[in-house]
């Protein structure tokens, strides 16, 4: 979804490290680049920073410094700001209610804004589909792709750096532990960006046949589920992450999928419902619960999975199923919900409820 300019990226990266500061390590998340900044004095550990440009002209940067504090910077080389001005910012993430926050002109060209050490707030902004923000005059739109893994990968950086600087300094213990949940990733989280299922599993092949039968599929499935308020997203509109796919859709707290896998391809159907597991393990940072199986529906030999992920009161729920293709290969068909609890804002959860029989045998009657 985002495009990004690497040189205005790196201008607007270091929103709020001092001219002494020095970047010590670069990373790439999807769509956002990173940097962790150490002082050039003393070598002390600073900040860790990671930058989006969207389509909008806009920037939004996440800084989370020494004391697992979060910073977001809103940016753009169109503006001329007076620096020093401070003033109240509203924003909201997907439908919660607005929440004020004192806004600080940081140069010309950036806006930097504190968040609070709220554990639901950042788990609503991980989790999020779209952040507001209202500046008393316009209404900014950003869609929070990428930011679950971006954050993680953020922390990761600070644990890093915290440590080593410490360690320089020849304390024994990392200074910051029992911060709030932003700084506190699981075990099992990766040290670089987690390659999603679509970067590793599934290849858009850009077939347009494959695409238009994936979209009927697409269609045929939504009828057969009984879905409304479900939308196809055009294929030059899906986000980085998603551009693996031949169909995609969603809704209210829901995503489908429908991709067609050809014959001779390197994972069987159980392969892939395996891979999509792990895949979505590595990046579950909270309980994650699965399983996996053969079964028979209606004559239909089908290969099925699930997951689901729970982080405080965010819940994600996701089912995968494999049906043949008539045509050779292999149907992919799958589901992604996600329930958000009140901590933080407003519930959400998907329009209509999807049981599992119902989405299997929704699956093999569009894949017929």
């Amino acid at each position: 979804m985002f495009k990004l300019l690497a040189k205005t990226c790196l201008v607007f990266a270091a929103f709020t490290v001092p001219s002494f500061a020095g970047s010590v390590e670069s990373f790439k998340v999807g769509a956002w680049n990173g940097e962790a900044f150490v002082s050039d004095q003393d070598g002390s550990f600073l900040s860790c920073i990671a930058t989006a440009n969207y389509r909008n002209g806009i920037s939004l940067s996440i800084q989370i410094d020494e004391t697992y504090g979060w910073v977001l910077g809103f940016g753009s080389p169109h503006w001329n700001l007076t620096p020093g001005n401070s003033f109240t910012m509203q924003y909201r993430i997907d439908r919660s209610a607005w929440f004020s926050a004192t806004a600080t002109t940081a140069t010309p060209k950036l806006v930097t804004m504190a968040m609070p050490y709220d554990p639901s707030m950042i788990t609503r902004f991980r989790r999020g589909n779209k952040m507001q923000v209202y500046d008393g005059s316009y209404t900014y739109d950003f869609r929070l792709t990428g930011t679950s893994r971006v954050i993680a990968r953020l922390s990761k950086c600070v644990d890093y750096h915290v440590a080593r600087s410490n360690a320089s300094k020849g304390f024994g213990a990392n200074t910051a532990q029992n911060q709030p949940s932003v700084s506190q990733p699981s075990a099992s989280a990766p040290t670089a960006a987690t390659p999603n299922l679509a970067e590793t599993t599934i290849t858009n092949d850009n077939n347009q046949a494959h695409e238009l039968e994936a979209t009927q599929k697409m269609f045929a499935l939504i009828g057969y589920a009984g879905l409304s308020d479900i939308k196809l997203i055009p294929s030059d509109q899906l986000e980085e992450e998603l551009t693996g796919y031949h169909a995609v859709a969603e809704g209210n707290a829901r995503l489908l999928v429908t991709h067609i896998v050809p014959d001779g391809a390197a994972m069987n159907e159980s392969q892939l419902i395996q891979a999509s597991i792990e895949a979505e393990e590595k990046k579950c940072q909270g309980d994650f619960e699965s399983s996996s199986g053969r079964k028979t529906s209606n004559g239909t030999k089908i290969h099925i999975g699930e997951i689901r992920c729970t982080e405080g009161d965010f819940e994600l729920h996701e089912r995968y199923v494999t049906a043949p293709r008539g045509k050779g290969g292999y149907y992919f068909i799958g589901t992604r919900d996600e329930y958000m609890g009140e901590g933080g804002g407003a519930p959400r959860s998907p329009t209509d409820k999807l049981d599992d029989s119902t989405f299997q045998t929704a699956a093999i009657n569009a894949s017929k």
